[in-house]
């Protein structure tokens, strides 16, 4: 009993400091202080493999998705030694612990209680982020040189999934609190935020922001099976339509935010599925992309770790997102959370990044999961319930 409550602290304690860390990384991010962003960023690394090492040794009967997630790394492993002839030990190393940093979340927050210091170091951590976003966008707010806001990070589209992140969790803690005083800042920094989405005229974010000013408002709080795959399927979805679309000349002259709506992304999607995929279709390319940003998260996983890497990759996430979805029992907090965990795949049909190479984003989504485990934060959580 002792150990057990020895191991839940160090993972409660891991959690927490990343919370605190991600509020520091944003704003010395954004304020350009490089140093202790770099620090920050590798402290994620080490604060995520500890607990997921602790729930590993420790638990009895591990889950299906623990061993997707053992075989996506071993894929990715693999993908490295056969074609990642151009890129160091060192800077792979970096980028599979970024890959797999969500999906270590997944599992071993299960065994996290959800307790009220957890609640106020997340609250903490979401409403001086949001703040410091609103407070740089009146004081100094910085736009890149296509007139698209910045707050002074490297570019509009990586400001517009800090936002939609922040955003999705002022939305769940704003269902936990009565009506007063806080319940409205909430609202008042949830509208501001999504005002400065728009001003960084990336679409899939305003898309967004769309779904969060609509399907919040819907009166069953749940999501069928149908939905959720559609939800999950989005980034495909996406790169058959726009490669279509352009192939025809569909859709050639519309603009949306200031911005034509085929942008030239098909053209890099037809490369890399047509040139690299089709070239190294079972074990990828790993130099082209290494699980960077071919702007779409399922492209940069199929042309860096191939259809055998991607198998895994999807797995885990079908069967995780599925059994997240088991928990909401039409209560509006779990509905929010999930909400914004699947928000993550209709972000990657444009940006790879949320789902693939950011610890800093993975540490930014984590606490959803708890709220969808729990609803809410206390003291005694049901022994029952578990996100895997």
């Amino acid at each position: 009993m002792a150990e057990n409550r020895r191991r839940i602290n160090i993972i409660r304690f891991c959690f927490c400091v990343c919370q605190l860390l991600n509020m520091v990384g944003y704003i010395s991010d954004c304020m350009g202080i490089k140093g202790v962003f770099s620090f920050v960023s590798k402290s994620y690394i080490l604060l995520n493999i500890i607990p997921f090492a602790l729930h590993f040794l420790d638990s009895k009967k591990l889950g299906k998705e623990v061993f997707f997630l053992i075989l996506m790394g071993a894929s990715a492993i693999l993908s490295f030694l056969l074609h990642g002839d151009g890129i160091s030990v060192y800077d792979f190393a970096l980028t599979l612990c970024a890959y797999l940093s969500l999906p270590m979340y997944f599992v071993y927050l299960e065994t996290l209680p959800f307790d009220e210091m957890i609640y106020k170091v997340v609250k903490l951590s979401v409403v001086v982020t949001a703040v410091f976003f609103c407070y740089r966008f009146l004081v100094n707010p910085q736009y890149s040189l296509r007139d698209d806001l910045t707050l002074g990070f490297f570019n509009s589209n990586y400001l517009s999934i800090l936002l939609i992140q922040n955003m999705s969790l002022l939305l769940v803690l704003k269902s936990l609190e009565p009506v007063g005083p806080m319940y409205f800042i909430y609202w008042i920094l949830f509208f501001f935020e999504g005002y400065m989405v728009y001003e960084t005229h990336s679409r899939t974010a305003f898309m967004c922001v769309l779904v969060m000013l609509v399907l919040p408002f819907k009166p069953k709080k749940s999501i069928s099976k149908l939905a959720t795959n559609l939800a999950i399927l989005l980034p495909i979805i996406f790169v058959l339509l726009l490669t279509y679309f352009a192939e025809n000349g569909f859709l050639s002259d519309w603009e949306f935010l200031e911005k034509p709506l085929l942008s030239g992304r098909e053209k890099m999607f037809n490369t890399a599925i047509n040139v690299l995929f089709a070239k190294y279709p079972v074990f990828g390319f790993f130099e082209a992309f290494h699980l960077g940003n071919a702007h779409n998260a399922f492209v940069s996983v199929l042309t860096s770790v191939g259809g055998f890497g991607f198998i895994f990759f999807f797995g885990f996430y079908y069967n995780a997102i599925h059994r997240l979805r088991q928990k909401l029992n039409g209560n509006p907090t779990r509905y929010l959370a999930y909400l914004g965990i699947l928000l993550l795949f209709l972000e990657g049909c444009a940006e790879a990044s949320v789902l693939l190479s950011g610890s800093m984003y993975a540490a930014a989504t984590s606490p959803l999961l708890l709220f969808i485990k729990y609803g809410e934060p206390a003291e005694e959580p049901k022994k029952e319930e578990s996100i895997l």
